[in-house]
């Protein structure tokens, strides 16, 4: 069997290279969309912008659910999608762009307030159409309680997202 073989200096010359390449560190860089649901919480309808907690809400009274979304990535997310479920309840909005940095805030109501446990859960880029950084970070839900006696009806979601 015939091997070409390299000469010594070469070897020593290319082993010193990988060495020195091995110990030197290089910067990442955030090239794509990280979209993350950041916080939600509910809302007085009649006092848009000053949370509460659910048991605060009086029976019948009418409130939303809002939750802020994050681009956390350094490039826009064009065409993106959001998903909101609340209790039995689903609603999606979308599409919309957000570019890198930018927070916006996203609702669904108003809503009646019901006696009981509710849950809603947000899922950001459902079906993962945006190239992302983290898609680990895209959900987040809230579990909130409203005294009082229980209303069945439940409404039609009915999402919005809130203008600057």
């Amino acid at each position: 069997m015939i091997r070409a073989r390299a000469p010594l200096s070469s070897l020593c010359f290319l082993i010193g290279l990988l060495i020195a390449l091995s110990t030197l560190s290089f910067p990442v860089y955030a090239g794509s969309s990280d979209l993350t649901v950041d916080s939600i919480w509910v809302e007085r309808a009649s006092a848009p912008g000053v949370p509460v907690a659910g048991t605060d809400l009086a029976l019948n009274e009418s409130f939303n659910i809002v939750a802020s979304i994050k681009n956390l990535g350094q490039e826009a997310a064009d065409g993106y999608y959001l998903d909101v479920y609340y209790d039995n309840d689903y609603g999606r909005g979308g599409p919309d762009n957000i570019t890198a940095g930018e927070v916006q805030e996203w609702y669904v109501g108003p809503l009646t307030a019901s006696a009981g446990t509710h849950t809603t859960h947000w899922v950001v880029d459902p079906d993962n159409l945006i190239a992302e950084l983290d898609e680990s970070n895209n959900q987040k839900d809230l579990t909130f309680t409203i005294g009082g006696e229980i209303n069945n009806g439940m409404p039609t979601l009915e999402m919005s997202r809130v203008e600057a």
